[in-house]
C-alpha cells in the first residue's frame, strides 16, 4: 500500500516492487492510495477519520483473506456523543 503523493516511498518504486513479487510467484497486491503521502495510515497525519477506517478496512480485509486474521471487520468510527 503506497500513497500516489508520497515521496519517501514513490509509487513507481512499489510498482517496481510488486512487479518482482509477481516475477517470483509471490501472492501479492498493490494499492495505491490516491493523493496519500507517506506514513498516511498514522492517525493526525494529514488523512481525514473516513479515509484512516477506508483504510484500515482494505488492511484488515486482507489480512483475513491470507488467513491472518478470521471474523468480521470491527474497524468504524466512534459516534460523537
Amino acid at each position: 500500500m503506497d500513497g500516489t503523493a508520497d515521496r519517501v516511498v514513490e509509487p513507481d518504486q512499489a510498482e517496481a516492487m510488486a512487479d518482482t513479487l509477481a516475477g517470483a510467484g509471490v501472492d501479492h497486491e498493490l494499492i495505491l492510495v490516491e493523493g496519500a503521502g507517506h506514513a498516511f495510515v498514522l492517525v493526525g497525519y494529514r488523512s481525514t477519520d473516513e479515509e484512516l477506517v477506508a483504510i484500515f478496512r482494505t488492511i484488515d480485509a486482507w489480512l483475513v483473506e491470507q488467513g491472518l486474521l478470521e471474523g468480521a471487520d470491527r474497524i468504524r468510527l466512534e459516534s460523537s456523543p
